[in-house]
This record gives structure tokens, C-alpha cells and sequence, in this order.
């Protein structure tokens, strides 16, 4: 960011304009920092919904349970982990034995 340029100003050059994305306002792992028109907003990432708690973090849905339309839903069949991702589908075999009397 550019260094703000005050001739008349009692701090001249001791200072510079940073975004408020530039700390570590939102957590990194669920949300992105985002910051317009003095605002600071904390998005969160896919996979991830909103807290009830605060604004800075984003939850992650229990296992067995994917974040989908702003809330936690159950994997199907076979399916667990971290949004569903975990696993692969479960392999059934099914036998079938006919006995004659």
C-alpha cells in the first residue's frame, strides 16, 4: 500500500494505509478476509458455514455431515469425512446360494 502523503499533518509520513485484511482478522483455514469501503467481512470458504458465536470464524459440519445451503446435511451411503470426502463408497457383496432338497 502506498504511503498517504500529508504536508500539514502533525504525523506526516509516520504513517500508512494498510488494509484490515493485512492482520489476521478472520481465521485462515475456514474464512477469506474481505475489505471494502472501510468494511471487514469475513466470508466463508466452501465446505464451511457460518458461526453462531462470531463473525471472525466459520464451522465445520461433525463427520458423516457435508455444509450444504447453510446447513449441516448427511453424507450418503458410505460416505464420511470432512464434507463427505472421506471413504469411498462402501463395497457390498451379496451372495446368493439355492439349495435342493
Amino acid at each position: 500500500m502506498p504511503k498517504v502523503v500529508c504536508g500539514t499533518c502533525p504525523l506526516a509520513g509516520s504513517f500508512q494505509v494498510k488494509s484490515a485484511c493485512d492482520s489476521t482478522a478472520c481465521e485462515e483455514t475456514s474464512s477469506d478476509c474481505r475489505h471494502k469501503d472501510g468494511l471487514l467481512t469475513c466470508e466463508c470458504k466452501l465446505g464451511y458455514l457460518t458461526s453462531n458465536y462470531t463473525e471472525r470464524l466459520c464451522v465445520a459440519c461433525p463427520a458423516g455431515k457435508k455444509a450444504e445451503d447453510g446447513t449441516c446435511k448427511s453424507c450418503g451411503f458410505g460416505r464420511t469425512g470432512f464434507n463427505c470426502k472421506d471413504g469411498e463408497y462402501a463395497e457390498v457383496k451379496v451372495e446368493a446360494h439355492s439349495s435342493r432338497c
